[in-house]
């Protein structure tokens, strides 16, 4: 997690970022509404129910088996999920082709679903760390924010990347509004 300024994150980018497939690493959220005041009232400490989960959920993670380095909990919670995760894998293998050359763009797109997918399994997880499953709900909210940070990264910071092509974008639909 960090943070910046607009001006100053977008001049630190460069084409290079894009095409090397970097910037395709990471979630990019760009809050454009007025800074807000603190909340004065604002409670920091946890609830008891909270840390309660969160310790349990740790303690869940620790006694899975990872004999081979690798262990599978996340499941969809049936196939209407299933279909949607897998429609957007084949909506970004689509817009891959659609790049054409433009491998800044190829690179945000080879990446997009499996942001996707990690999101909703963190939702997942989230809300049930004993078995997780991949609702519709927690699928479509993953593919939205993954769309949203790739409008910002692109979109927002297109006059550093000048080579880029950014009408896949649009075609898209990933105008980050």
């Amino acid at each position: 997690i960090g943070d910046s300024t607009p001006g100053t994150f977008a001049a630190s980018l460069s084409g290079d970022m894009f095409e090397d497939g970097f910037m395709s690493r990471f979630l990019v959220i760009e809050y454009k509404g007025d800074r807000q005041a603190e909340n004065e009232d604002c409670n920091y400490s946890l609830p008891i129910e909270w840390a309660e989960y969160l310790a349990a959920m740790a303690k869940q993670a620790d006694a899975l088996d990872y004999k081979d380095g690798s262990v599978e909990i996340v499941k969809y919670a049936g196939p209407e999920a299933h279909s949607l995760m897998k429609a957007f894998g084949q909506e970004c293998d689509k817009a891959i082709i659609d790049c054409g050359e433009n491998e800044g763009l190829r690179q945000i797109y080879s990446r997009s679903h499996v942001k996707a997918l990690r999101i909703a399994a963190l939702l997942a997880v989230a809300d049930n760390y004993i078995t997780p499953r991949i609702t519709v709900e927690h699928g479509k909210w993953a593919i939205e924010v993954n769309r949203y940070s790739n409008a910002a990264s692109l979109m927002n910071n297109a006059y550093s990347l000048r080579r880029v092509n950014l009408m896949p974008v649009h075609k898209a639909g990933l105008s980050g509004t």
